[in-house]
């Protein structure tokens, strides 16, 4: 999952907050253009599909947040604890 978000500290708490309501993987974050861009990688064997879609939703009714992405991911995920 990439969000794209404001660049604030509000706004990055809340983001990560939703996305680790499921077991994020590999949190990535880039401020490098501006905007903030927050991933999280998820294993399907861990979350129900209707937990990250009620993520997904609920990052898209936030007004600080401009985008989100849901993709596959076809890279090696590092294990977080």
């Amino acid at each position: 999952m990439r969000v794209e978000c404001r660049n604030d500290i509000g706004a990055r708490q809340a983001v990560l907050f939703l996305l680790k309501q499921a077991m994020a993987r590999d949190i990535k974050e880039d401020n490098s253009t501006g905007i903030l861009v927050i991933e999280a990688a998820y294993f399907k064997s861990d979350n129900a599909w209707v937990v990250l879609q009620r993520i997904e939703d609920d990052l898209r009714r936030m007004p600080q947040v401009i985008s989100v992405y849901v993709d596959e991911n076809h890279s090696v995920i590092r294990q977080m604890h």
